[in-house]
């Protein structure tokens, strides 16, 4: 597992490399690059937060784009931004944000500032964040994985609410041409939730649970059985309650 993370980890860095890199042989000096066409003010002056290149903010048609060819430094006049009239009138707002950017005094070194940072760094964990698949928060998790349950019971109880034991139901899905037979009652197919729950035998042993705990349990499925456990009880007594459900399955 720790090597299959680190390959990941490995191919996210050289991804991020190679995006910065093909992004950098793209960005010239600044007072070379076209005014309009083709660049977006995010990639000219890193503190302008603008989605879109100029030419689409004026909604120049795009087979005008080939013929703007004038630069950032025919718009500066003695140090300072002399915007068009023609900008100024069409997009206020746009000539507001151009003049509100300090110009440098001398050319600096060039440096792709990625947004959602703080300090403009694009790193694993950013890329990672915006690659995942964010979900709804489980519960669960938090209270099948905890420091007072052994990890084995809890990886039991996770492959359990996964489908991820290999009972004969998902040996035959992957190709085995196997009889299927429940070990406790010998009358039914062996699936996850028939051994662990509808068996007339396991069924006893969650009543014996529920008797010498004097608590009430969902026995119905793996969900409602350890949130069951959380209850108007205190902390200690609901941890008991999550180890003895954990253990329990873990022994089946």
């Amino acid at each position: 597992m720790y090597i299959i993370e680190l390959k990941v980890q490995q191919n996210l860095t050289n991804m991020i490399n190679n995006y910065r890199k093909t992004k950098r042989k793209q960005l010239n000096n600044h007072y070379e690059r076209s005014f309009l066409n083709k660049i977006s003010f995010q990639d000219m002056i890193c503190n302008l937060q603008l989605d879109s290149p100029i030419v689409d903010s004026l909604s120049i048609p795009s087979h005008l784009h080939s013929v703007l060819n004038m630069k950032v430094a025919d718009f500066i006049l003695d140090g300072n931004r002399n915007i068009p009239r023609y900008l100024i009138q069409k997009k206020e707002s746009l000539a507001r944000q151009i003049l509100t950017v300090t110009l440098p005094t001398e050319d600096t070194s060039e440096k792709l500032n990625w947004r959602g940072s703080s300090d403009g760094e694009l790193t694993c964990q950013i890329t990672y964040s915006a690659l995942r698949v964010s979900g709804p928060a489980l519960r669960w998790c938090k209270l099948a994985w905890n420091s007072f349950v052994p990890p084995t019971r809890s990886f039991v109880f996770w492959r359990l609410a996964h489908n991820r034991l290999p009972t004969d139901e998902n040996l035959r899905k992957r190709g085995c041409n196997i009889v299927s037979v429940c070990w406790f009652c010998r009358h039914h197919e062996e699936i996850s939730n028939h051994i662990f729950f509808s068996c007339l035998e396991t069924q006893k042993i969650w009543k014996w649970l529920c008797a010498g705990t004097h608590q009430t349990l969902d026995c119905s499925d793996w969900l409602p059985l350890i949130s069951s456990c959380v209850g108007n009880w205190s902390k200690a007594v609901q941890q008991v309650l999550i180890a003895a459900v954990l253990h329990t399955v873990w022994k089946i």
